[in-house]
C-alpha cells in the first residue's frame, strides 16, 4: 500500500506510528534525522515495554550533508542528542556515513520505505510518501539493515559527560546484496569516501528511473525535493531527451522548502535541462519532500533526490517499484498536492 501525506492529512505519519506502537518483539529503523519528539517518545516507549530497538543513522548535520559532526553544535542539535539519549535508554544505535535512506521494519512482518525524515516538518506538514514492503522484498530489506548494522562506520561510546564515538573499519563484501531479478527493492549503495560501503557498486534506483523514462509513451512525472548536479547523470539526460523527441510529456516536480540558494539551484538545473532537451514542464510543490517517478505504465518511489553528487551514484538510498494500484494512487495524490504550487 502507498501512503502519501499532505498538509491536511499525515497518512504516512500515521502508518509509521502504528508500526512502532504495534511492534511486539523488535524494531529496526534507518533514518537521516532523529529530531522529532513524537518518534523519540514512541521508540523509548517501545524499548521500555521490552521491544528491542535497533537504529541506523548518520551524524551529518543537514540535508545536503555538508556539515560534519565535528562542526556541529551537538548540545543544541536534537538529532545528535536524541541518538545518545536513545542509546543510554538501551536502544542500539549504529552509524553509517553514507546513509540518507529512510525505512522501518517491525517484527519482521511489516516494512516501510519512505521519503520522510524523523523531523517535525516531515512528519507533520511536508508532502511525503512511503510504501509497504512485502514478502521476499521485506526479507531482503531486513538483510540490508542487518549487514549495515554489523558493518557500522561509527558507534556511540558510553559516556555521560560528553558525546564520544569510535570509527570501525569493516567493509561490506562485494556481492552481498545481489538480490534476484524479480525483486522490487532498489538501492543506491556506493561511496566516494573510505566508508564501509566502498566495495559496493549498486545504482539500481538510477537504472530503474532511466528504464521508466525510456518505456514511457505519453507522460512521465519525476518528483523530487531538489535537483542537483544532473550533468553527472548523462544516461538520465539522454533518456529524457529521447522521451521528449518521442512526444512524451515530461513534468518535473520540485519542493520549495529550504534555503533560497537550494531552490535557485534546482530551478537552474531544470532550466539547463530544458535548454538541452527542449521545453520541460516544471511544477513547484510547496514544501514537497516526496520522491517518485511515474509513467503511464510504471512507477517507483525512492529516498534519494535527483542528484548526481549524492543519491543516485553514491550514498545509501532505497527505492521500491510500485504495483499498478500503487502507481494509480501516486498519480492521484500528485494532483492533490500539485494545487499547492498554484
Amino acid at each position: 500500500m502507498l501512503y502519501f501525506s499532505t498538509k491536511e492529512r499525515q497518512i504516512l505519519t500515521d502508518r509509521i506510528l502504528a508500526l512502532i506502537r504495534d511492534s511486539k518483539t523488535y524494531i529496526k529503523t534507518g533514518n537521516f534525522f532523529f529530531r522529532d519528539e513524537t518518534i523519540q517518545r514512541e521508540l523509548l516507549n517501545a524499548a521500555r515495554r521490552g521491544v528491542a530497538v535497533f537504529i541506523l543513522s548518520n551524524l551529518t548535520g543537514n540535508e545536503n550533508r555538508g556539515i560534519s559532526v565535528a562542526n556541529n553544535k551537538a548540545e543544541t542539535d536534537p538529532h545528535i542528542s536524541n541518538l545518545h539519549n536513545l542509546e543510554r535508554e538501551g536502544v542500539h544505535v549504529h552509524l553509517c556515513r553514507d546513509l540518507h535512506a529512510k525505512f522501518l521494519i517491525a517484527d519482521g512482518k511489516s516494512g516501510l520505505i519512505m521519503s520522510a525524515n524523523y523531523t517535525l516538518d516531515s512528519l507533520h506538514g511536508n508532502p511525503e510518501n512511503g510504501v509497504d514492503v512485502l514478502g521476499k522484498d521485506l526479507s531482503n530489506l531486513e538483510d540490508v539493515f542487518d549487514e549495515l548494522y554489523l558493518h557500522p562506520d561509527t558507534i556511540l561510546l558510553d559516556s555521560e559527560e560528553q558525546y564520544r564515538y569510535a570509527d570501525k573499519n569493516s567493509p561490506i563484501p562485494v556481492g552481498t546484496f545481489d538480490f534476484s531479478g524479480d525483486s522490487r527493492l532498489l538501492m543506491t549503495m556506493a561511496s566516494k569516501e573510505s566508508s564501509n560501503l566502498r566495495e559496493c557498486k549498486y545504482t539500481s534506483i538510477l537504472n530503474k528511473i532511466i528504464e521508466i523514462i525510456a518505456n514511457a509513451k505519453t507522460s512521465v512525472d519525476i518528483v523530487s525535493w531538489s535537483f542537483n548536479e544532473v550533468e553527472k547523470l548523462p544516461d538520465f539526460i539522454e533518456s529524457l531527451s529521447k522521451a521528449k523527441q518521442s512526444g512524451v510529456h515530461i513534468r518535473l516536480y520540485y519542493g520549495t522548502k529550504g534555503e533560497e540558494w537550494q531552490i535557485t539551484r534546482t530551478r537552474k538545473q531544470i532550466d539547463n535541462l530544458s535548454k538541452q532537451i527542449g521545453d520541460i514542464e516544471a511544477i513547484p510543490l510547496v514544501d514537497n519532500h516526496a520522491k517518485c517517478v511515474i509513467s503511464e505504465t510504471q512507477g517507483m518511489i525512492f529516498t534519494a533526490n535527483i542528484d548526481g553528487k549524492r543519491g543516485l551514484l553514491t550514498g545509501f538510498e532505497l527505492g521500491y517499484i510500485l504495483d499498478e494500484s500503487e502507481r494509480k494512487t501516486a498519480l492521484s495524490y500528485l494532483k492533490v498536492i500539485e494545487k499547492y504550487g498554484k
